[in-house]
Order: structure tokens, then C-alpha cells, then sequence
């Protein structure tokens, strides 16, 4: 009802100034943007479901509409539904779900409670019983960075490791400014790795012996987990 009221209300604006003056470029592209989100309100859409380009999206981002934001549904369980996977019309709201184009994630809100209380040992013991190697909360995170279109890098430096987050398809140069604006300006390549081959070795001097990190240019997509060295001009 809120975003309704919002919609509305600019297009109202929007038609009033369209009386005194001509309007913008933008201001016509919004006009018509607004439309269509009017009208998935009448078919009972979200603004989220409609497929707008990047530059749409940044023109009504001022809006704040709750429902063009990325939504997920989380299904709270109890134990047994949880522990079975099974539970009352699951396939037909799993699919109208995946449908309209949300994420969702299943989960028990009383196990997660259970889990926060434990202490590591007891934690580990009792995700083992119920057949489970990572907590709600920790898939949860999986679900909104992959819903979201997000990604994480890593930067190993002599004391720290960092994961950064970017979107998805990424070019090395915008991802080496994520770290800082004077990298992605002073960008020249950039040394890659995936962890899960950096892992098999656990030296990254060992790892270039070897072959396993390829150099790269500023177009090259970052990918998700890698580990990403910027060599840049001083």
C-alpha cells in the first residue's frame, strides 16, 4: 500500500509539472517506468519482478520502493518438518515461489534459537544429529548474496585477510577500486587465484612456481572466492 501511495503520488507530481513545462529525458522515461509498476500493482506484482534495466532502476532508486527491493521468502519450519524436508503443499509453494522469482530458504527458527545457546563442541555435536553442516544463518548468507547478484574476493596481505564485496561480473579494475579509488585509477594487472586451488598449496609463493596464478587485465571477472593481487603504478 505504501509503495502505491508513493507511485502515485510522483506521477501525480510528474503530470502537474508536465502542465507548466516541458519535462526532462528522465523525467518522461519515469513517467513511463511508473506506469508499469502501476500497472503489476493492479496484476498483483512487485516492482522487483519487472525486468528494468540498470539505468531504470537507478532513476526510480530515490522512490525507495520496499517492493523493487530483491525479496526472500524464509519458511520456518518445525523440527520434524525440518529434519524430513517435508511439510504440507511444499512442491506447490516452492513453486510459486521460484514463480514470481524470489529466493527462498527453508529453516527452524527454534534450532537456530538452540544452536546461538550452545557452546562450539555442543553446536558441532548437535548439527551432526540433525544432519546439517552449516546453521541457518550461514546459508541465509549464501541465499541473499546470490539473490542480490554479490560476490566476494579476497586480499591476503602479510598480517590480514579481507573479503571484499562486489557484484557479480565485476571487471578487475572496478573490483581492484573497491579496495581503494587510487588502485582502480593507478590499475595495471592483477594476479588471480581461486582459494580452493590456493588451498591445495597454502603458499602463494609456492603457488606461482607452479603455474596456478595467472595475471590479468582490467577487463578479466573477478570471480567469486578468488584471491586478487593489484599490481598498480606508484
Amino acid at each position: 500500500v505504501r509503495d502505491m501511495e508513493v507511485v502515485e503520488n510522483r506521477l501525480a507530481r510528474l503530470e502537474e509539472a508536465k502542465k507548466k513545462r516541458k519535462l526532462s529525458t528522465e523525467e518522461e522515461k519515469e513517467i513511463e517506468l511508473l506506469h508499469l509498476i502501476e500497472k503489476g500493482f493492479e496484476d498483483n506484482s512487485f516492482a522487483s519482478q519487472i525486468d528494468f534495466a540498470e539505468e531504470d532502476l537507478k532513476l526510480l532508486g530515490s522512490l525507495a520502493l520496499f517492493t523493487a527491493k530483491p525479496i526472500i521468502v524464509a519458511i520456518n519450519l518445525d523440527e520434524n518438518q525440518f529434519s524430513s524436508g517435508e511439510y504440507p503443499e511444499r512442491d506447490l509453494l516452492l513453486s510459486r515461489i521460484d514463480e514470481s522469482g524470489f529466493a527462498h530458504i527453508e529453516l527452524s527458527g527454534k534450532i537456530e534459537a538452540e544452536l546461538v545457546e550452545l557452546s562450539d563442541e555442543d553446536r558441532e555435536m548437535f548439527m551432526e544429529e540433525l544432519g546439517i553442516s552449516e546453521s541457518g544463518i550461514e546459508r541465509l548468507s549464501r541465499v541473499v548474496y546470490r539473490h542480490m547478484g554479490l560476490i566476494s574476493f579476497l586480499t591476503v596481505g602479510e598480517d590480514e585477510v579481507r573479503a571484499w564485496t562486489i557484484k557479480k561480473n565485476t571487471p578487475a579494475k572496478a573490483a581492484a577500486g573497491k579496495i581503494h579509488t587510487d588502485l582502480e585509477r593507478s590499475f595495471i594487472r592483477a594476479e588471480v587465484i581461486p582459494y580452493e586451488e590456493f588451498m591445495t598449496v597454502r603458499s602463494m609463493q609456492e603457488a606461482k612456481s607452479r603455474g596456478m596464478v595467472k595475471v590479468v587485465g582490467k577487463e578479466e571477472i573477478v570471480k567469486d572466492g578468488d584471491i586478487f593481487h593489484v599490481l598498480a603504478n606508484a
